[in-house]
């Protein structure tokens, strides 16, 4: 008869945390050549135990991403997120689960708009689409 010996590995993780700090970020994007252009920034602390206290919007002079929580959802897609035009009209929608506690987490959400003729490291680019993107593992680029 053969012997087995099982080897048991513990990996230890960080300390669970209900509180996840996540960045968020409202954004032109041109795609001929890819570039992106800044509008606003919004650090939002997302709490695991209290998801109602993520609501955010951000805003320019002409577009908003609303972000907020539906606590009666009848499936874990509990994240709402919308792109608007000045005027309210919704130009996306999109519906997601929570951010966890123990993964990276990342959304994006875009909408075509009427071009925007902008100068940016200067050269005058064409920015066709708006953007709202949050995570916690974002890259300065």
């Amino acid at each position: 008869m053969k012997k087995f010996t099982l080897l048991f590995l513990i990996i230890s993780s960080p300390a669970f945390s209900a509180e996840r700090p996540l960045s968020c970020h409202l954004e032109f994007q041109a795609s001929n050549p890819w570039s992106s252009y800044f509008l606003a920034r919004e650090a939002v602390l997302f709490d695991a135990q209290k998801p109602e206290t993520m609501n955010t919007l951000l805003r320019s002079e002409n577009y908003s991403c609303a972000i907020s929580h539906n606590l009666n959802a009848p499936f874990n897609l509990t994240l709402n997120v919308a792109l608007f035009d000045k005027e309210g009209k919704r130009l996306a929608y999109q519906v997601l689960p929570s951010p966890g506690s123990d993964s990276p987490y990342l959304f994006e959400l875009g909408a075509p708009i009427t071009p925007q003729l902008l100068t940016k490291d200067g050269v005058l680019r064409n920015f066709d689409s708006i953007r709202c993107y949050c995570g916690d593992t974002l890259e300065k680029r």
